[in-house]
Order: C-alpha cells, then sequence, then structure tokens
C-alpha cells in the first residue's frame, strides 16, 4: 500500500494517513514536498515517481500468453 501525503497537508490528515499505515505493515508513506492535499496536482513529477516506483517493485511480471 503506498500512502502519499502532501508537506503541507492539515494535520489531521497526516495523523490519520499513519494510522492506516499502522493497521497495514507493507504501506509505506511518501510525503510529497511543495504539495498540499491534491498531490498529483500540486507536485506531479514526484508523486508519478513514486507511483512508478511503487508498482515497479509490486507488480508481479507478466505471464506469456499461449
Amino acid at each position: 500500500m503506498l500512502l502519499l501525503i502532501g508537506q503541507y497537508d492539515y494535520t489531521e490528515n497526516k495523523k490519520a494517513m499513519h494510522r492506516l499505515a499502522a493497521l497495514c505493515p507493507e504501506a509505506s508513506i511518501q510525503l510529497l514536498p511543495e504539495a498540499g492535499h491534491f498531490t498529483v496536482m500540486e507536485s506531479p513529477k514526484p508523486f508519478m515517481k513514486h507511483l512508478q516506483d511503487f508498482l515497479e517493485k509490486n507488480s508481479s511480471p507478466s505471464t506469456p500468453q499461449h
């Protein structure tokens, strides 16, 4: 589980993310600098980098179709 949160997001949202991460041991919280609540719009390049890294790390290799 990838949890992305903006540096300037509301404190309550940050606390909620940490509570959620505590329930899911494999969760990863990433703080996006210069972003508030709408991380994908406010910090698109770091957002996409974290998402791409997460997907590459957690996607299973393709199985050839016969």
